[in-house]
């Protein structure tokens, strides 16, 4: 049990907060202030934790579950399943289009990298699809999250409009998008205000009924006041557009909440279409920094029956290992079972730097592109989960004694669980590289006809492994793939100063395949996308 404390009486030890960042501010700083042990849960404000209703007692993060004998031979025969699945069938041709660039912002020029890029189609409208990205190092304000549209399935697209913001001095970062059956499009994004104290944070749901041609309605769903402990980082959205559930309109928002050097997944929701929002829900072990354990990245995903989960990165930032761990709610997030695993005992620190090419890579941490585990989550009509991450089963990491350590050689892996999350198959490595490159980032994305679509960047042209592409693959079972498609026209070229930020997004439609990744072939990151289309 966690019992409340104010933040003047916050036991002191190894004091984690998460530096609300402005432009490049992205690194975890942690403070060793003294070596008391810590057992207590700052409270107050609007982002005080509330602990979910759970139907077992909350596990710690980042420790590897033991299975039973049993579980583990039914795990091994999944395995064998899906394997066999996969042998007969190896996933579907596809082509791309040309490369086309989103981030065209001729009426507001910046020197700037445009990272993080989301995407969400219309259910309504396939031929409607919108993204969302932020901008690193923004030199003009607003400094506002920017959204493209295209109406045409990604032959031509909008020239980017803002997402609004509290004042015009505020920053937008962590952006996601959703799309519910209506048509309507939710944006998600942390609105940062400056302030004489530090910075004050709303976790910020903004909505767009004409297809993403504005966002002009927005919503705090969470506030944080400056001055306090607390934080909260990496939100999430996704909305219930499944026809058969009755929690359908829902939107859910999962996010990570740190009070003080304590940190945990929380989640809130709406019914009113982001007019209003519900107190935030704790749904994972509330991870201790003073024992080296992080959790972070979480994604909201529902099923066809309304089932929400949430999925997370659970792990030690110093050396690993890493948990995928994720949480599930049948009464449309009101009440949540206990954290549950998908793999354990993963070689990765979480959060991690990959080589920029300069020299003092590998012998120092926060040196490197800034890279991490966080899973990325799909459900198709069937119900089949599939869950994808980065860590490095053949790679390895420098212990530098300190966080986002560097690492080499990235795997991105794939479990699928056919039966709601008991069971899970071994983790697949999608690409079919050779060379102990990094491929890293990846996104995930189901068809209707349970076809899986993955997208990542990818070091393997490259004997460097510093430069990369996009490329992609898809898979029927989780086990075969296709046979890796560069979809990059132009390979992005590393330097110090490239920034990726934390994710990249891709979007399905039938037979349409639409990722936004993040490229550097301009000396500048930008997003690109590529219409991919399956063969008959």
């Amino acid at each position: 049990m966690f019992q409340p404390c104010s933040p003047l009486s916050f036991p002191l030890g190894l004091r984690r907060h998460r530096e609300k960042r402005v432009d490049q501010q992205r690194i975890w700083a942690y403070v060793l202030t003294n070596s008391s042990p810590v057992s207590s849960m700052v409270r107050g404000g609007a982002t005080s934790m509330k602990k979910a209703e759970m139907s077992h007692s909350v596990l710690p993060a980042a420790r590897p579950r033991a299975l039973t004998r049993t579980a583990a031979i039914f795990t091994v025969a999944l395995g064998f399943a899906l394997n066999a699945i996969g042998a007969r069938a190896e996933g579907n041709a596809v082509r791309f289009g040309p490369n086309l660039l989103l981030s065209d912002e001729t009426r507001s020029p910046q020197v700037a990298n445009r990272v993080e890029s989301t995407i969400a189609a219309n259910p309504l409208d396939l031929a409607n699809l919108v993204v969302g990205y932020q901008v690193f190092g923004c030199q003009m304000k607003p400094c506002a999250c920017r959204v493209v549209a295209t109406h045409d399935g990604g032959a031509t697209w909008s020239l980017p409009v803002f997402a609004p913001l509290s004042t015009p001095a505020d920053h937008c970062r962590d952006s996601s998008l959703a799309a519910d059956l209506a048509g309507t499009f939710y944006y998600s994004y942390l609105d940062q205000t400056a302030t004489p104290t530090g910075l004050s944070e709303d976790l910020r749901v903004a909505v767009s009924n004409d297809g993403g041609g504005s966002f002009s309605r927005s919503s705090a769903a969470v506030h944080d006041a400056a001055g306090d402990f607390n934080s909260i980082d990496k939100p999430w959205i996704t909305v219930d557009a499944q026809p058969k559930s009755k929690f359908k309109g829902t939107v859910y928002v999962s996010y990570t909440q740190a009070e003080g050097f304590l940190g945990a997944i929380a989640v809130v929701r709406s019914q009113d279409g982001g007019s209003s929002w519900s107190d935030p829900v704790i749904v994972s072990p509330i991870a201790d920094g003073a024992a080296h354990q992080e959790v972070q990245g979480s994604v909201p995903v529902v099923a066809p029956d309304g089932t929400v989960y949430v999925f997370y990165a659970a792990y030690n930032p110093l050396t690993g290992p890493l948990s995928i761990q994720y949480a599930k709610s049948r009464d449309g997030g009101r009440s949540w079972t206990a954290p549950a695993t998908v793999a354990s005992g993963l070689n990765s620190p979480g959060l991690f730097v990959l080589n920029n090419g300069m020299q003092q890579f590998g012998s120092a941490s926060f040196i490197g592109i800034f890279a991490n585990s966080f899973p990325t989550v799909a459900i198709p009509p069937d119900g089949t989960i599939f869950v994808a991450w980065t860590d490095f089963p053949n790679g390895s990491c420098v212990n530098t004694g300190t966080f986002s350590p560097p690492c080499v050689n990235a795997d991105v892996r794939l479990s699928v669980s056919k039966d709601g999350g008991r069971l899970w198959s071994p983790p697949a490595k999608v690409s079919d590289e050779t060379n102990a490159t990094d491929q890293f980032f990846p996104a995930i994305a189901a068809h209707p006809s349970s076809l899986l679509s993955l997208v990542w960047l990818d070091r393997r042209l490259d004997p460097d492994n510093l430069n990369y592409d996009a490329f992609y693959t898809n898979t029927l079972g989780g086990a075969a793939f296709l046979p890796n498609v560069r979809v990059s026209s132009a390979t992005s070229t590393v330097d110090s100063n490239t920034d990726l930020g934390d994710y990249q997004g891709l979007a399905v439609t039938g037979n349409s395949i639409v990722p936004a990744w993040c490229d550097d072939r301009m000396k500048a990151v930008n997003i690109f996308t590529a219409v991919g289309t399956i063969d008959p």
